[in-house]
């Protein structure tokens, strides 16, 4: 059994019920922790990539680490599987798309623009766990794609601009 189906097939929830933005940052935690272990997760910088999505707008950077260190260590004490689960309870219907796209940012390949295979399992998973059809799964990759590109080319507008 791999990582990510004993991520998916616990049955156990936290106690304690999470708001929808804590719900999409839990979905990001649990990718994370699933893609690289609990040990290496990089709060920081999981909180800044967070920070980016809209409904962490009225949030600070600093309440977004806080939030994602919180996560990082309910995970450790109850379990990843009882985070996600509890996370997909509690995402409201117009933000199961942050959900799976905060997974989908995660693991995405910033050179290749494109998400790994051997990150596609827990992907589809990901996608089946939030109840997400196929089709709106891929239009969420390539919403994050496109942003990923956007981002890409602001970056390289401004080196051109430092350049001249």
């Amino acid at each position: 059994m791999s990582n990510y189906e004993q991520v998916f097939t616990s049955t156990q929830t936290l106690e304690e019920p999470l708001s929808s933005e804590e719900a999409v940052a839990a979905i990001g935690v649990v990718s994370a922790i699933s893609d690289s272990g609990i040990d290496e997760v990089d709060a920081e910088g999981l909180a800044g990539i967070l920070w980016e999505f809209e409904v962490f707008a009225e949030y600070t950077e600093d309440d977004i680490i806080d939030m994602v260190d919180d996560l990082i260590a309910v995970a450790q004490n109850e379990g990843v599987g009882a985070l996600l689960n509890t996370a997909t309870q509690a995402l409201s219907e117009d933000m199961t798309w942050d959900g799976f796209a905060a997974g989908v940012v995660v693991l995405l390949d910033p050179e290749e623009l494109a998400i790994p295979p051997d990150k596609q399992p827990y992907l589809k998973q990901l996608q089946e766990a939030l109840k997400l059809t196929d089709d709106e799964a891929q239009e969420i990759i390539q919403e994050v794609v496109a942003a990923f590109q956007e981002g890409d080319e602001e970056y390289l507008d401004e080196e051109e601009d430092t350049a001249d």
